[in-house]
């Protein structure tokens, strides 16, 4: 699927990514506003809100909900009806519906039905001029 995500070094290393930018997670140092919102259903634990500590696989994520940690898959699966071990990442599309991440990379990231989109902590916006995919919106913390 390309690039794997950045995983952020240190507090003050990979600071310039913000909010409105995309491509890095908070790591173990959770630098505020890059890590990726996830809901997430560690082991047997309660479904629930995480974010990504460091990419394991193409869709497997070391998580946490800020008290789990582990190993969760991507599934395309509603929130509540999430199994042990799996999670998703819900993008906000320009015409405001959401769809899941079935993988994604740095910048780029395709949903269960095969459509791509390039991926921003900021809003979604119109496929750019000479592009092919559309601008959606991840949540970060």
């Amino acid at each position: 699927m390309g690039r794997p995500i950045k995983t952020a070094k240190s507090n003050t290393i990979d600071t310039g990514y913000g909010a409105s930018q995309y491509g890095v997670v908070g790591g173990a140092y959770g630098i505020a506003g890059t890590q990726i919102a996830c809901q997430v259903k560690i082991g047997t634990n309660a479904e629930a809100a995480g974010y990504i500590i460091r990419q394991k696989g193409a869709r497997k994520f070391l998580v946490t909900d800020g008290v789990n940690t582990g190993v969760c898959v991507l599934a395309d699966r509603a929130l509540g009806a999430l199994a042990d071990g799996e999670m998703t990442i819900e993008i906000t599309k320009l015409d405001t519906t959401t769809a899941r991440l079935a993988k994604f990379g740095t910048s780029f990231g395709v949903d269960f039905t095969g459509t791509g989109y390039y991926l921003t902590f900021g809003a979604a916006a119109a496929v750019p001029t000479g592009g092919i995919y559309q601008v959606a919106q991840v949540a970060s913390l």
